[in-house]
């Protein structure tokens, strides 16, 4: 060149999308990123763990009913103690001494018929906390036994439920459920309202006046009560609570699309293209759509809590998901009789779905303030 500049020696300038500089905006602030972990956590906490976890949420442990949390192996000597005599009675057998050890027991038992190996594992078989019983030596009658058994030491970090049941997998469990339902009924209003919305603010006029008059008649009919009517007529089933809960979710985001696309046609773009001749799917999902999604985004991180606390509240009254199954509603409604005696069956499912509620709130805030193009 005669200016002696080459081409290599320019600065190219990359320019970034709205998107993009959201994203780095969101990423700035350290209470959103904290936030955002630990709904990582309770996310990893709900469907990783159990994968490893030794405790189903469904598995009943007879002599663990309402354990309290503990860090330490269960169980005690007193509670080694009650459990197998509880068990040599209800199989007619007499202790005569009985020693506790760390990992195993050793008692001497009698009976008034000669004892016989298949019955007495058949006795130790009713629970689940000693291990098949070895004998140790035998009396010439066969009426009295020297044995040995392992212990099953078990860990209740969260402690049991009134029916023996690990409650922090069933909490496990819980997450999964309610988290699911956060989500799939979040998407199933994101479906309804973002199509329900932009075709009514595309079309205008009458169409538009029909369409947003059905929506305010909805906004009169108490939604909650409409869920009730639905789970109680349909049955209390899982996939009807996903549907049923998106679907009275969607009028809000249905406005709030309607109100964006109502702004949009007055763009130079939109005017474009509708001069150009493009079809109206094509202009909704081409030019619409895309400049919409940062309010829906947000309002869809700032509905899921909602979603899940309808949920909690159908479960608390006994119209959600149904025993084996749990989440965290049920887990609460189930605290909330015995709060006074196992408070702890109240405090952690508590706890966690105060934590998630709280978090996708911070963090849809946090959303929103990064969207927005004025900051």
């Amino acid at each position: 060149m005669s200016d002696g500049v080459t081409l290599s020696q320019t600065n190219v300038v990359v320019g970034k999308s709205l998107w993009q500089l959201a994203f780095a905006r969101f990423l700035s602030s350290r209470f959103a990123v904290i936030n955002l972990a630990i709904l990582a956590v309770i996310a990893a906490v709900s469907f990783v763990a159990p994968l490893i976890y030794p405790h189903s949420y469904a598995t009943v442990y007879r002599e663990y009913i309402l354990v309290p949390p503990s860090l330490t192996a269960y169980p005690d000597q007193p509670m080694t103690e009650k459990a197998f005599s509880r068990l040599m009675r209800a199989g007619r057998y007499q202790v005569e001494s009985l020693e506790v050890a760390e990992d195993a027991v050793s008692a001497t038992i009698t009976a008034r018929k000669p004892i016989k190996v298949e019955t007495l594992n058949k006795a130790f078989a009713l629970g689940s906390m000693f291990q098949e019983p070895q004998i140790i030596t035998q009396s010439e009658d066969g009426k009295q036994l020297e044995i040995t058994a392992a212990i099953n030491r078990q860990y209740f970090v969260f402690g049991t439920d009134e029916n023996g049941r690990d409650l922090l997998a069933r909490i496990m469990a819980g997450g999964r459920i309610s988290i699911l339902i956060g989500i799939a009924a979040t998407l199933t209003s994101i479906v309804i309202g973002v199509m329900y919305g932009a075709i009514a603010g595309y079309v205008g006029g009458r169409t538009d006046a029909v369409m947003m008059r059905f929506v305010d008649i909805l906004y009169g009919i108490p939604l909650m009560f409409f869920v009730i009517v639905l789970v109680t007529f349909f049955g209390r089933n899982i996939l009807l609570l996903f549907v049923a809960l998106g679907a009275v979710e969607w009028l809000t985001m249905a406005r709030i699309v309607r109100g964006q696309t109502m702004s949009l046609m007055q763009a130079e773009f939109v005017t474009g293209a509708r001069v150009a001749g493009l079809p109206m799917w094509s202009i909704l999902r081409r030019h619409v759509l895309p400049n919409v999604m940062g309010p829906v985004v947000v309002y869809a991180t700032l509905n899921m809590p909602a979603v899940i606390l309808a949920e909690s509240f159908l479960s608390f009254l006994g119209l959600g998901v149904q025993e084996p199954m749990a989440s965290w509603g049920v887990l609460i409604a189930d605290g909330a009789r015995r709060m006074e005696t196992a408070s702890w069956l109240l405090i952690f499912p508590g706890i966690f779905l105060i934590l998630t509620v709280m978090c996708i709130n911070f963090v849809g805030d946090s959303m929103r303030d990064a969207i927005d193009p004025k900051r």
